[in-house]
């Protein structure tokens, strides 16, 4: 057994609300009884790990098993910890983030609302980033979660426990080797194909560092991600929120357009929308108006945007149920 603290507060249970952060073979419902269960990619062996939550936000524990398979070494417990840290966002500091927006107008009441809710990742950027591609432009949820499943069930590792077979994702070297034209089997196509395999090989050949990339500065990331070949300005926004820590950054996103010249268009709009800023007009959506917003919570941009998905999520969900 394996035991993972995170940081508090941390209410797992709230994640289990958000449907896209789950694969096909996950039941939520099933998930708060029996754990997450997931494929990961060590080192040496590829193994079904199963995580469970102990049902208290303050304290938060997740512990890990790996059921009917070998126990693993001391090296192996540490990458367990870091992949699944990572999945469950096990660093990323809360306490200080509530401290941090306890006056802000917007920002103070839904976290007060959603105490402890983190967002739900992959392992590692690679697969993160894979997900992304491929749903990228399918607007149909079903559709885009099969589409992912049949990649793993193809190129990754299958296992089956009680029942239910699950499959982790591929390793890049694996993918790297791959016909970007299989890809058109599973109704993918093979741009997107080629989009894959591309990131997979600039991972398995080391052009690509993905330890680097959780460790650079929200610029740094964007410089980087947004040159792989696939992966646009939204995806790579994103896939920087996703790292295993608070600190990041909303980047600016103008639009270059005759009609929309100097709007924003990225992430930024949403905040400034919020905050009663016209994300519309290029003379307001300035650096120093973004600068005054980010005042309250400089250092925790990844949980501020996560926080206002999942309240904007609950409220359509609420209005959905009249």
């Amino acid at each position: 057994m394996i035991r993972i603290s995170s940081q508090p507060p941390h209410d797992f249970f709230l994640t289990l609300d958000v449907d896209e952060y789950f694969e096909a073979e996950d039941d939520p419902i099933e998930i708060a009884e029996r754990g997450l269960v997931r494929g990961l990619n060590l080192s040496d062996r590829s193994v079904l790990a199963v995580i469970r939550y102990n049902q208290n936000p303050v304290e938060p524990v997740f512990e890990v098993e790996l059921p009917e398979q070998d126990s693993p070494t001391k090296a192996e417990e540490a990458e367990i910890e870091r992949l699944v840290g990572r999945i469950v966002g096990s660093k990323i500091d809360l306490t200080a983030f509530e401290a941090a927006v306890a006056d802000d107008p917007v920002l103070g009441p839904i976290v007060e609302e959603h105490y402890g809710f983190k967002r739900l990742a992959r392992s590692c950027f690679f697969e993160d980033a894979m997900r992304h591609i491929v749903r990228t432009r399918i607007s149909h949820d079903p559709t885009r979660r099969r589409m992912v499943q049949d990649i793993r069930k193809a190129w990754g590792t299958g296992f089956e426990w009680q029942g239910r077979q699950y499959y982790s994702y591929p390793r890049p070297e694996v993918l790297a080797a791959v016909d970007p034209e299989d890809f058109r089997a599973f109704g993918i196509s093979a741009r997107k194909g080629e989009y894959v395999v591309g990131l997979a090989a600039s991972i398995a050949s080391g052009e690509i560092d993905q330890d680097a990339l959780e460790k650079m500065s929200a610029e740094e990331f964007w410089e980087v991600v947004n040159g792989i070949r696939g992966i646009g300005p939204a995806t790579a926004q994103a896939l920087m929120f996703r790292r295993n820590r608070a600190d990041s950054n909303f980047m600016a996103q103008r639009s270059t357009s005759s009609k929309n010249r100097g709007q924003e268009v990225g992430y930024r709009r949403w905040l400034f929308s919020i905050y009663g800023i016209d994300p519309h007009d290029p003379d307001a959506v300035t650096e120093e108006a973004y600068e005054k917003i980010r005042a309250n919570w400089r250092g925790f941009e990844a949980p501020v945007w996560h926080y206002l998905f999942y309240h904007w999520l609950m409220e359509s969900k609420a209005a959905e149920h009249g």
